[in-house]
């Protein structure tokens, strides 16, 4: 074995093709490379599994990956700003079906280049599934808008709580001071009940465990106080 003095000869070091070949197919995240058609030159093991593309049919056939998500043009529309060379790279999200249900997958999209950085007639993808990543910053949406609702309404129960007492306890005075046959009696009555019925929804918006919404008019929803 040749032995080399460090100190007084620079030593040319290349990564071997199978050593670089090792770290796409073993990479932590998705792998793909298409051509300019979005026809599928190669995926790693882990950018089929997320695609949910079955081997039979990625070894068989041309297959393109526009075909296997539910918004094609998300893909479709990286390929004028790559090949013109608008961007450097572009990020998006796009989801695919995957049992009645739809995975989301985040992809970073490059030009496809040779080791002189020239476009070699294609596009590098490297992905990952973050449909779990998702569905916790949706959770987490939801306990924040459940927060906020839920400190609105503890303000709106004690203030308006505070003003239906009031006239609750003004509309029991003059009902005392009117009998059954006055005919005023009967339309203070309705109003008793009525601010009755008032303080029985805002007891109902109080006890909201889970935001639920339902149609209100024209397309406009509203909170569904009866889901408690």
């Amino acid at each position: 074995m040749k032995n080399f003095n460090k100190k007084n000869e620079k030593i040319p070091f290349e990564y071997p093709r199978s050593f670089l070949e090792n770290i796409v197919v073993n990479s932590p995240v998705g792998i793909i490379m298409t051509d300019y058609n979005f026809i599928i030159k190669y995926m790693n093991a882990i950018a089929i599994d997320i695609h949910k593309i079955k081997q039979e049919e990625y070894f068989s056939k041309d297959i393109k990956l526009t075909d296997y998500i539910i918004e094609p043009e998300k893909i479709i529309n990286i390929k004028e700003p790559l090949i013109s060379e608008k961007e450097n790279n572009i990020c998006i999200t796009y989801e695919i079906p995957h049992n009645n249900d739809r995975r989301t997958i985040r992809v970073k999209v490059n030009l496809a280049r040779d080791e002189y950085y020239n476009p070699v007639g294609g596009f590098f993808y490297i992905c990952e599934d973050v449909t779990e990543v998702k569905k916790l910053r949706e959770k987490a949406y939801e306990i924040e808008k459940f927060e906020t609702l839920h400190n609105m309404i503890v303000t709106y129960n004690h203030e308006i709580n505070n003003i239906i007492s009031v006239i609750m306890g003004r509309i029991e005075m003059l009902l005392r001071r009117f009998s059954p046959q006055d005919k005023n009696y009967e339309s203070i009555g309705e109003i008793y009940d009525s601010t009755k019925k008032l303080s029985e929804i805002v007891k109902k918006i109080k006890e909201i465990k889970k935001i639920k919404t339902k149609e209100y008019v024209n397309g406009i929803k509203m909170i569904d106080i009866n889901n408690t």
